[in-house]
């Protein structure tokens, strides 16, 4: 009957759209594969942000270590090599100082060993005179050469003091310089990346999917 051939007629419609969709949803094996490729570069460019994001944390915190190693010296970074030059000139004019002592001490020691060999009658070995009416009176300057001698112990301590510190100050400079720089790069690297992450995302032409739904394909 004519309603009969309606009702078949519209069942077939009906199939026919059922299956038209179907083939909308159907995912053909090059689409697949291109899918797939795409989430291993997204996997391959997450790998590379992890990694630099690692790197630069490791960096910083060289940074900071080194940077305490002037802090700890109560030295700012950008005044260390004035700071110690100050020190340096100090102790040059200590050691100056301890110089023009020691100086003066073996002067009255070589005077005073000249006036206990002095004899009347005889010529002195610096003036030449015989005569020796006002002979001056002869220092004992042991002890205070003695004193001398342990502050230039501690004149060459703080000397040698010096120099380490100088010596690591300048290493951690130079590392710091170096760490500064690498630091630089890593932070354009990872700019990049993002810059890359950004683009790959834009690439997911699949509208029909959902990008952080693995578990569809």
């Amino acid at each position: 009957t004519k309603a009969k051939e309606q009702q078949l007629l519209l069942q077939l419609s009906e199939e026919e759209s059922s299956l038209e969709q179907l083939k909308k949803k159907r995912i053909n094996t090059s689409e697949l594969l291109a899918i797939e490729s795409w989430y291993q570069t997204l996997d391959e460019i997450l790998r590379q942000e992890d990694t630099l994001l690692k790197r630069l944390v490791n960096h910083k915190q060289d940074i900071a270590q080194l940077e305490e190693t002037f802090a700890a010296n109560n030295l700012e970074l950008g005044t260390w090599q004035d700071s110690l030059q100050m020190q340096w000139n100090s102790l040059q004019e200590e050691q100056k100082s301890i110089q023009d002592r020691e100086t003066a001490l073996r002067l009255k020691q070589e005077l005073s060993h000249y006036i206990l060999n002095l004899n009347d009658g005889e010529p002195c070995p610096l003036c030449g005179s015989a005569e020796h009416p006002s002979i001056m009176h002869a220092a004992d300057v042991t002890d205070e050469l003695e004193e001398l001698k342990a502050i230039k112990k501690t004149w060459a301590d703080k000397e040698q003091q010096y120099r380490r510190l100088q010596n690591e100050l300048t290493t951690a400079a130079q590392y710091l310089v170096d760490k500064q720089e690498q630091e630089k790069t890593l932070l354009s690297e990872q700019a990049q990346v993002s810059s890359n992450l950004a683009n790959h995302h834009q690439q997911f032409h699949w509208p029909e999917f959902d990008k952080t739904d693995r578990n569809l394909f």
